[in-house]
């Protein structure tokens, strides 16, 4: 239904293999707020850049234009959260796009809990630079992504996937 999300983006960043749009709970609610990430554990550091935010509508996203106006909101960021709507998350393949997605509604969940336990203490920005590179590398990624279809598999859940899915980074 929301196809143009999908495209637009694409046409926008060539560098992007993938796109998740979906309406978490944690990812959802951020995005009825004025809150901003905080970079508050290891996991936090895939949206050290920030995320970008959609208030345009929160509509569904079925024309061009809007789709358009989707792509120039995301920009050069990872993920977009969109106000009253859900959130996007893109990655270089599948298995990124699917890591990073579930990564974004974690580091959400965990910044809730902390907030409602007391004020926020984030890492800094060099922190998180040190932290990036061994956190998130492909081989991670891979085998995160692999862990996933195994729960998939064994949940007989896989009718019709094919075997190469197992290793699709």
């Amino acid at each position: 239904l929301e196809y143009v999300l999908h495209t637009e983006i694409y046409k926008a960043r060539p560098d992007i293999g993938s796109v998740v749009h979906t309406h978490p709970p944690y990812g959802t609610a951020f995005g009825a707020t004025d809150a901003t990430l905080e970079l508050l554990n290891h996991d936090a550091v895939l949206f050290r850049e920030g995320l970008a935010f959609f208030a345009d509508t929160a509509e569904l996203i079925v024309r061009p234009e809007q789709g358009e106006a989707v792509a120039r909101a995301l920009g050069d960021r990872r993920a977009l959260v969109m106000r009253g709507h859900g959130v996007i998350v893109t990655g270089e393949t599948v298995p990124w796009a699917t890591y990073a997605a579930l990564t974004l509604e974690r580091v959400l969940r965990i910044q809730a809990i902390a907030g409602s336990l007391g004020n926020l203490l984030p890492m800094t920005a060099e922190m998180a630079d040190r932290v990036y590179p061994d956190k998130y590398r492909d081989d991670h990624v891979v085998n995160y992504w692999d862990y996933l279809v195994r729960g998939v598999r064994r949940a007989g859940l896989a009718g019709g996937m094919p075997a190469e899915a197992d290793r699709h980074a």
